[in-house]
């Protein structure tokens, strides 16, 4: 996908590139999938079909989505040299539902919240936390699971006797989405290959199929083919092509990942296997 030097284009080319390998091995399976998404990714099913016959260019293709996210919040997504955010075009393409569900309860005096939480959609952002910083070499799984059952305040009862108590949130995985981004605003973490969510005691994989990289006023990316390999993408300087740079397999340390020639990961996309 070629870069758009009138109308800065970099940041829909890193995420539509990965989008469009990911339809690209699986054709009839992700054009279902892309189509319960919304209207946006809708399009995008649609205008793939027609890239796949050779009727439009990747590039025209991208422009159209563009052109629907611009119509529905185009402060957002703006032409010329002003860039958007990774995570406003993931906003944008991704279903508002919740995967999960979960309630709160006290470990020290047992109480009980009545209400139900939703806790989590395609879209999460794994934030820092300078009062309870993440230690180096945490992984991204890890992070999931302690933000999931980290509870929403302090136990009410015993805040009445003048503790300060933590609320648990017990977890329930009630669907799991097609697609998952997460952007990466906290450095320390470290990218998983594979996430695992149990759902009703069934265990679902999302395997990692993209990263996309930002830094200098630029974004590019990486995609990860199912069967592993990663391919590197810059709409100004790969342009259609993607260069091939080895296998996730073959990666003794994750953390590689997390950088890309001097600019550092800011969102993993993971899809449903």
């Amino acid at each position: 996908m070629i870069w758009d030097a009138q109308d800065h284009s970099c940041g829909y080319d890193a995420t539509f590139t990965i989008l469009a390998n990911i339809w690209a091995e699986q054709p009839g399976v992700w054009e279902e999938r892309f189509i319960v998404f919304g209207y946006l990714m809708a399009s995008w099913a649609n205008q793939l079909k027609l890239v796949a016959g050779r009727v439009i260019s990747l590039e025209s293709a991208r422009n159209a989505v563009r052109r629907g996210m611009y119509a529905q919040t185009p402060e957002y997504f703006p032409y010329g040299p002003n860039q958007t955010s990774i995570d406003r075009i993931a906003r944008a393409i991704l279903p508002e539902k919740d995967y999960a569900s979960g309630r709160q309860s006290c470990g020290i005096c047992g109480f009980a919240d009545p209400s139900e939480y939703g806790l989590f959609d395609a879209f999460m952002c794994a934030t820092a936390n300078s009062q309870s910083p993440t230690p180096s070499g945490t992984k991204l799984s890890q992070w999931i699971k302690k933000s999931l059952s980290h509870g929403r305040g302090n136990c009410p009862v015993c805040r009445q006797t003048g503790r300060r108590v933590r609320m648990n949130m017990t977890v329930s995985i009630t669907d799991v989405p097609n697609l998952l981004v997460i952007s990466l605003d906290d450095p320390q973490l470290v990218i998983d290959p594979i996430l695992h969510f149990d759902k009703e005691d069934v265990l679902t994989c999302m395997k990692l199929r993209g990263i996309i990289y930002g830094g200098h006023g630029h974004f590019t990316s990486r995609y990860i083919s199912q069967n592993g390999a990663i391919w590197y993408h810059d709409g100004v300087t790969t342009g259609r092509r993607c260069t091939l740079e080895g296998n996730i397999t073959h990666l003794n340390d994750m953390r590689v990942l997390g950088s890309c020639r001097e600019d550092r990961a800011l969102a993993v996309i993971y899809a449903l296997t």
